[in-house]
């Protein structure tokens, strides 16, 4: 076997990083911002419109493909009879990972039953970091955003999400909030 020259070899080498560079967001096909669309809905043939929002993951897992977290809000059109144009129907967090589940015991009920929550630290822009327990989804990759948080959420321009996943590491997720307007008008606030 012939040995390779050098130069042949630094050129091999360096080739495949030759004219490389990292997508930019436009780039890497999800476009940045709220994605609007609209889908029927299956219990009364009305439709929703729902906004989803790409954010990114800061710690454990790191999330890519279909694992990316994300915040979609779906909102639906009312008849016209009330002032507001739409309501929410239902905002909901995708982490990415599979979250640690709390099961707490209401005061209302004591000894009937538990109630799953996940543990959940947030806070938006510059504003104090706040606490607060947020439902579960099925699959607990995912958790339902208090309309009261939501709204929060909607008014920032970065918002930052923080639980604990099933084997105890943080996930941290970020989103980037572009402008919110039209989720808000969609859902009648």
């Amino acid at each position: 076997m012939r040995p390779i020259p050098p130069l042949l070899l630094a050129a091999l080498v360096a080739w495949p990083s030759i004219g490389y560079s990292e997508p930019s967001p436009q780039q890497s096909g999800m476009p940045p911002g709220w994605q609007r669309s609209q889908r029927p809905d299956a219990a009364d043939g009305s439709a929703v419109t729902r906004f989803t929002l790409v954010g990114k993951s800061l710690a454990s897992p790191q999330a890519s493909g279909s694992d990316r977290p994300d915040l979609v809000v779906d909102c639906a059109a009312t008849d016209g009879s009330s002032s507001h144009k739409g309501r929410m129907l239902a905002a909901t967090l995708h982490a990415g990972a599979e979250l640690k589940v709390l099961y707490i015991e209401p005061e209302e009920i004591h000894g009937m039953g538990y109630v799953p929550t996940i543990d959940v630290l947030f806070h938006t822009d510059a504003v104090k970091q706040e606490k607060e327990q947020w439902s579960p989804g099925g699959d607990k990759k995912s958790l339902s955003v208090p309309r009261d948080t939501l709204k929060k959420i909607l008014h920032a321009h970065t918002a930052d999400v923080a639980a604990t996943d099933v084997h105890g590491a943080p996930v941290n997720l970020q989103f980037d909030l572009a402008d919110s307007s039209q989720v808000e008008q969609a859902c009648g606030w």
